[in-house]
């Protein structure tokens, strides 16, 4: 067994976006084993087509993330730019 890891305590608005960061992390991460799994091993047609639906849906889910972060962006910038 392994031993768990200490936690860090931070802000409950700090907080969001550090489970928002390690949510995105944790399925880029699964995703890329995903890739790397057809690569590296041979699956039944079966497992392959789960692990392909499962590959989209993390697809889907980080590119929904990355449009809300380049909207909050977009949105930053325009609130703080300055007229020349």
């Amino acid at each position: 067994m392994s031993a768990k890891k200490a936690i860090p305590t931070v802000s409950k608005k700090a907080g969001s976006k550090a489970v928002a960061a390690q949510s995105f992390a944790k399925q880029f991460t699964e995703l890329e084993e995903i890739v790397a799994s057809f690569d590296e091993e041979e699956v039944s047609l079966d497992e392959g087509l789960k692990r392909f639906e499962r590959g989209l849906q993390l697809a889907e889910e980080l590119k929904k993330t990355l449009e809300t972060v380049e909207n909050t962006i977009d949105s930053l910038k325009e609130r703080y730019r300055t007229e020349d």
